[in-house]
């Protein structure tokens, strides 16, 4: 059975994967666009014109895949070891996705694991 806090940090990790997935989908389409737009005006353009919007947009671009292998891996090994982290860097570097999947990710309160009571007597073999 699925605790609170198990619930509230899938929601949070699930929501920063897409809203992750989306920058970079749309950042990488904005990258292409313009490259092939600079082709017919590079003539006209200073080199340094073409080179900044291409930088800031990798610069951008390396942090929102770091958010969303961080946040696979945390989902694959069902761990909460990142949760600030993944909180901060889902807030910063998503779409409105991830903000509301960071401020899951902060309101998720952990309880403790509790044992579930066994029985005391040993498994018979049939």
């Amino acid at each position: 059975m699925k605790t609170k806090f198990e619930g509230q940090y899938k929601t949070g990790l699930t929501l920063i994967i897409i809203g992750a997935s989306i920058v970079i989908g749309v950042i990488s389409i904005m990258i292409l666009v313009f490259l092939a737009g600079v082709g017919m005006v590079l003539p006209f353009w200073p080199t340094r014109m073409v080179a900044i919007p291409i930088i800031f947009m990798v610069v951008f671009l390396v942090p929102t895949i770091v958010t969303l292998v961080l946040a696979i891996i945390e989902m694959k090994n069902k761990t909460a070891k990142r949760k600030i982290v993944l909180a901060i860097l889902g807030i910063i570097f998503s779409t409105v996705l991830g903000v509301i999947g960071g401020i899951f990710l902060l309101i998720a309160e952990q309880e403790p694991i509790s044992v579930s009571q066994t029985s005391s007597q040993p498994e018979q073999i049939l």
